[in-house]
């Protein structure tokens, strides 16, 4: 029998801003997001704000319901035949992210570094090692995790600290000269919609050691995403200005170099990749646990395991497929046309549905959180039986 994890909130933080970063860390869409001008940092700022209001509905059931795990919290609100299939949105989205990661990844490792190799060899170079950190399951990804985000915070803080005498505040100013209010807010909807980590906070809470808050975990994501997001692009645009910025495949990257002139910080942009390549790694393993974690749940099987190995097959077969190749499918996710709405409809309209039913059903539903969490406390402190 498998040995059940035990994280920490602080892991399960990192673990949450570490997923988070990683798109910002390779694309920086937020500098395409209106209204793209120099403006870009109150819209982060307004965004951090926008993403705690559209987690409300997740966080409130993360808090109900305790020792639940996410397909029990669906079946127990709205019955096991309906509730499955509203926790299937829940695998389908972290297979669609596990796919197109996947195919980012492989677009920047040929983009930026190894140019002449076949795109199946970056694939499996990929692949193994997610799949044997899914594979060793939540303990082993939040261990992971809690190493490798602080290296890429630290790699994100000295690129900006060696920067500092290449920024130019004239880069953003005026400050709302040319943005309205209602065009700001709607940039920082977008980039707060792009945010899905409440539901590795939700999927990994089950694990969360004794005494350790769900919302601490929550808070402390929130705010080394918030941090390093904000570091990210204030650097980016302050080097490069906000109309080369939001043309770059990778800006940061571009701002990496721009900084990077001498001999020392040449060799330290090597540092950087390998920052990004773990980090994006790490994402990627986490997509794949969630995906088989709830999928076996669902179908009513004891482990996830059986299903890591296939979902790794299907993403190397989906991203071999010429449809997933052009740069105009890549662009088409990059942009707010499609991915918000995909994240918003996981993150915000099912977990919104699910809260409505549970108030129309909060009294049949709070016996059974009752007796699950009455089940649990026995098993904790178990008493002794007579002689």
């Amino acid at each position: 029998m498998d040995r059940r994890p035990s994280i920490s909130a602080f892991q399960l933080g990192l673990l949450a801003a570490g997923s988070a970063i990683m798109f910002p860390y390779t694309f920086l869409p937020i500098l395409r997001t209106g209204p793209a001008n120099q403006d870009v940092w109150i819209v982060l700022l307004l965004a951090m704000v926008f993403v705690i209001i559209l987690n409300i509905p997740m966080l409130i059931l993360v808090n109900k319901f305790k020792n639940f795990d996410l397909v029990e919290i669906n079946e127990t609100i709205v019955g096991k035949p309906v509730g499955k299939i509203t926790a299937m949105f829940f695998v389908l989205y972290p297979v669609f992210c596990f796919f197109a990661c996947m195919q980012f990844t492989v677009l920047y490792v040929r983009t930026f570094l190894l140019a002449d190799t076949p795109e199946w060899v970056i694939l499996l170079f990929i692949l193994i090692p997610v799949t044997y950190a899914a594979y060793k399951g939540a303990g082993t990804i939040a261990r992971l995790a809690s190493f490798v985000i602080p290296i890429i915070m630290l790699t994100i803080l000295l690129f900006f600290v060696v920067g500092i005498k290449n920024m130019d505040l004239e880069f953003i100013m005026p400050i709302m000269k040319d943005s309205t209010f209602l065009q700001i807010a709607e940039g920082a909807f977008f980039t707060a919609a792009r945010f899905s980590e409440i539901l590795i906070i939700v999927v990994f809470s089950i694990y969360l050691r004794k005494g350790h808050k769900v919302n601490s975990a929550y808070f402390i994501g929130l705010l080394v995403f918030g941090i390093s997001f904000f570091i990210l692009t204030i650097a980016t645009l302050l080097v490069l200005g906000p109309g080369l910025a939001k043309l770059s495949l990778n800006p940061f990257l571009i701002y990496t170099r721009q900084v990077g002139g001498q001999d020392f910080l040449q060799r330290v942009q090597i540092f950087n990749f390998v920052a990004w390549f773990t980090g994006t790694l790490i994402k990627l393993t986490i997509f794949n646990y969630i995906a088989t974690f709830l999928f076996s749940k669902i179908i009513g099987k004891k482990t996830y395991k059986p299903f890591v190995v296939p979902l790794s097959i299907l993403g190397f077969v989906a991203c071999m497929m010429p449809f997933l190749q052009k740069t105009s499918t890549l662009h088409m996710l990059n942009e707010d046309t499609v991915f918000p709405f995909i994240v918003l409809s996981v993150t915000l309209i099912v977990p919104l549905i699910l809260l409505i039913v549970y108030l129309f059903r909060m009294k049949e539903v709070n016996q059974k959180i009752e007796q699950r969490n009455q089940s649990v406390t026995d098993v904790a402190n178990p008493t002794d039986m007579p002689q």
